[in-house]
């Protein structure tokens, strides 16, 4: 919502909606009213988040025609507003997707400086398009998964990106008698339940990251050189404690 500038058309008989008994929260700012000034949309912070507030009718006047026309273009405005954008602001943020073989694919970059974009090992020509974005058009010359690699900053993030077939190949179908010459040929062939079960175990399985932690050990030395200081001290106190009573018992005697 905000920066946004929509303008509502809701009437009722030709005459714009000017009706709300609402007044909005101390502290909330108004983004739509009516045309008396009354708040249809306010908006304030709680904590760390955002709070948006709608106040409507129940439909049978005006706040149906919220939903109809340019007017529809408020509610997703307003979630949009009260999400944000769960990616963050500083950094690198990288926008990519699948491509297709024959048809270039474009990865849009966020950073405050000019990013180094490296394909399949290639480097990606890139160019800024506006303030803090920049963007590389990529040329696949052949299908298959790539790493993606962007730099910026001195942060790098990785990723990987498909190469699918060509575009036309899409609406063309398959060979019936492709299964049967992979099975021959010592293939494999899955239905569609063992294909999500594979691919959910491969998921699963590169979701598990293992990472080299160093741990400090030295405080148990310290524990253990603190432990024979106390011991050496109990046993000299121990020591004289008996030569004491050592020396008490002879002079008794």
């Amino acid at each position: 919502m905000a920066g946004a500038n929509y303008k509502l058309s809701i009437e009722v008989d030709g005459s714009p909606v000017s009706s709300q008994t609402v007044t909005q929260k101390v502290g909330a700012r108004r983004l739509v009213t009516t045309s008396m000034g009354k708040p249809v949309v306010t908006v304030w912070e709680f904590g760390m988040g955002r709070v948006v507030s709608l106040s409507s009718d129940n439909g049978n006047l005006w706040g149906g025609a919220l939903y109809s026309g340019e007017n529809a273009r408020l509610f997703p405005s307003m979630v949009n507003w009260a999400v944000g954008d769960p990616r963050p602001e500083d950094g690198i943020v990288v926008y990519s997707g699948d491509m297709n073989l024959g048809s270039p694919g474009t990865v849009i970059i966020r950073s405050d400086e000019m990013p180094a974009v490296v394909f399949g090992g290639q480097d990606v020509p890139v160019s800024q398009t506006g303030e803090r974005t920049y963007e590389g058009v990529i040329e696949p010359d052949h299908i298959g998964l790539f790493y993606l690699e962007v730099s910026a900053g001195g942060v790098t993030l990785e990723d990987t990106a498909a190469v699918n077939y060509p575009l036309e190949y899409r609406d063309v179908g398959n060979d019936p008698d492709f299964l049967e010459a992979v099975k021959r040929n010592g293939g494999g062939v899955y239905n569609v339940d063992q294909a999500r079960s594979l691919l959910f175990s491969d998921i699963r399985k590169n979701s598990i990251m293992t990472s080299e932690e160093h741990v400090s050990l030295s405080w148990l030395f310290l524990i253990t050189a603190l432990l024979v200081f106390l011991g050496e001290v109990i046993m000299r106190r121990a020591k004289g404690i008996i030569d004491i009573k050592t020396r008490r018992k002879g002079r008794e005697r």
